[in-house]
């Protein structure tokens, strides 16, 4: 839209000038028009990347809401422990605790993994569309 506004102004005022000014017109107008697709291009890249960021603080948020829960479960009682079932109830209740963390770390750690991998897999083609559109392959 701003491409065809631009474009329409330049028309109109390329009428009055001389030959030479055209020129000098339509090769500002071409820059321009470079540094806005560029402008566009850089734009999208950033909300891309911020919107990667969003997600990925999502998963955060996610992960420690969820390791919260598990250990707001896993506060033994105040009172003191003074008979072997009460004991192993709380080593119970502790080592379900730790089994839920271990469980959610696993879990995101994976998330992590899959997320660096398609990363990479993103450079490596990225590269690879390089190196061919310069002849190098």
């Amino acid at each position: 839209m701003i491409s065809q506004n631009l474009q329409s102004c330049s028309d109109s005022i390329k009428i009055s000038l001389t030959p030479e000014a055209q020129e000098d017109l339509a090769l500002k107008q071409q820059q321009l028009m470079q540094v806005l697709k560029n402008t566009l291009n850089s734009a999208r890249s950033r909300q891309a990347t911020l919107e990667q960021a969003i997600i990925m603080l999502e998963e955060y948020q996610e992960l420690l809401h969820n390791v919260r829960h598990i250990l707001s479960r896993a506060v033994p009682g105040d009172e003191p422990v003074a008979t072997l079932s009460a004991l192993l109830s709380n080593i119970q209740l502790l080592g379900t605790a730790v089994d839920g963390l271990h469980v959610i770390l696993l879990n995101f750690a994976f998330i992590i993994l899959l997320e660096r991998f398609a990363a990479f897999e993103i450079d490596f083609s990225v590269c690879q569309f390089s190196k061919k559109s310069i002849g190098i392959f």
